[in-house]
């Protein structure tokens, strides 16, 4: 058969959208409604193509984010960073998530790390291994992982692969998004439509 004759997948994706005036002041992740999105909408992605996910979360603000609001994506992208940096070759999942435990205890949040899942492995799953205090299972090459920590009102979300020298290429990285580097790695900012 030629190649030309062979079907290519499907990409297929599962988006969530919600505005500042919905549930993710409240939950971390939006909900489908018919409610105007408002000031700030979070976009949460979940894409499947040749049957591997990709998942990630950005924010796009009319009008320019003030104050505490860009606080909380700051300390995210810091608390982000902090469980990236750990994510080399034989180190366990219960590791990372000790130390999004620790991030968020250093940021003023002790008990953030149990209002959402925070992450983990994922390939042909959205999330094949979620991150516990408890999952001993190791990273190795050629893994994906996702990390998503949250705050009321902020988040943070990429698909990472990690390589045969332990370094990590990121799978979702738009180049044209606003974006800022933390830890030598460049991370979404929200993107202000002003």
């Amino acid at each position: 058969m030629l190649r030309d004759e062979i079907e290519a997948p499907r990409l297929q994706a599962e988006e969530l959208v919600g505005g500042r005036d919905q549930f993710f002041q409240l939950y971390r992740h939006p909900t489908p409604t018919s409610a105007p999105l408002g000031q700030v909408a979070m976009m949460v992605f979940c894409a499947r193509g040749y049957g591997l996910y990709a998942n990630l979360t950005r924010f796009v603000c009319f009008g320019p984010l003030f104050g505490q609001q860009q606080q909380l994506h700051q300390q995210m992208r810091e608390i982000e960073a902090a469980a990236l940096d750990q994510c080399q070759m034989g180190v366990p999942l219960q590791h990372i998530f000790s130390r999004l435990k620790q991030g968020y205890e250093q940021q003023g949040y002790p008990n953030a790390i149990h209002e959402h899942h925070q992450g983990g492995t994922n390939g042909y799953l959205a999330r094949e291994i979620v991150a516990t205090s408890e999952t001993t299972a190791t990273l190795q090459p050629g893994m994906a992982i996702a990390w998503n920590p949250s705050l009321q009102g902020a988040k943070i979300e990429d698909t990472f692969l990690i390589l045969e020298q332990g370094q990590l290429e990121n799978l979702t990285l738009e180049p044209d998004w606003p974006n800022v580097t933390v830890h030598d790695r460049p991370r979404p900012l929200p993107l202000e439509i002003v």
